[in-house]
Formats: structure tokens, sequence, C-alpha cells
């Protein structure tokens, strides 16, 4: 799972995921005050999205 945007916020309420590899935005964890919180989420550019679409089974989108 890659949250982007506000969906980062998400993070911070959420232990569920933990069983899910996840990733976040790292530009939108800075941004809204959550780099240097452990959140479970792997930090990642958008680079690094794009490789994980690519990867990925099916992509959902909201």
């Amino acid at each position: 799972m890659a949250l982007t945007e506000n969906g980062v916020l998400g993070l911070v309420a959420s232990k569920a995921l933990s069983s899910v590899p996840t990733y976040a935005i790292e530009g939108d964890l800075n941004a809204r005050g959550l780099s240097d919180k452990n959140l479970g989420a792997a930090p990642i550019d958008y680079s690094e999205l794009v490789n994980l679409t690519l990867q990925a089974e099916r992509v959902i989108s909201w």
C-alpha cells in the first residue's frame, strides 16, 4: 500500500496496516510534520511510487 497527500494522515490513527507492506511519499510526510515519527510506513519518492505501481497486480486510486 502506498499513501500520498493527506492519505499519510491515516498512519497516525491506524495500526491495522502493520500486516501489509506500507509506503508513504516522503514529501507528504514532511509537509504534515510526520517525517520524524515511526508510523510503520517506509518513506519513498515518486520514482519509487511508479516502480511499485508497475509491480502491483491491482492499483486502486481514490
